[in-house]
């Protein structure tokens, strides 16, 4: 039977200053690689780079709810995703209704260049860098 690999990057909560907030990378049997939350700010990039991960390699995301120690890291994926794919391919990013609500303020309000709506976001040259995906 095909082993899901489980990778932790963080597993702090609240106002941790020892540890990286939440997110989990889930590599699954058919090559898919799916993070579990993002984490907030640059950690979720940082340990993913010291265990060998870079965000190309991030097929989709998915955000259990909308608070920003497991979301705010969402944007600095997006970013080094979208610069090392030319933007050929839109980060997959799954939630609920309402935390794709704030994942899509969060992109307005640090994503300059970007035109975000409640269908993801679009860079200058019109490609969708991000989509969003209700469950």
């Amino acid at each position: 039977m095909p082993k899901i690999r489980v990778t932790f990057l963080g597993t702090g909560a609240g106002a941790s200053i020892h540890r990286a907030h939440t997110a989990i990378v889930l590599d699954l049997p058919d090559g898919t690689r799916l993070l579990l939350d993002a984490s907030s700010g640059n950690s979720v990039m940082r340990n993913a780079t010291q265990a060998g991960m870079q965000a190309q390699d991030f097929h989709h995301i998915l955000l259990s709810h909308h608070h920003g120690d497991h979301m705010s890291g969402l944007t600095q994926v997006q970013l080094l995703r979208t610069r090392a794919l030319n933007g050929d391919s839109p980060l997959e990013v799954y939630s609920t209704g309402e935390a794709l609500e704030h994942a899509t303020l969060l992109f307005q309000a640090i994503a300059p260049g970007l035109t975000v709506g409640p269908g993801g976001a679009v860079n200058a040259e019109g490609r969708q860098v991000v989509r969003w995906n209700p469950v």
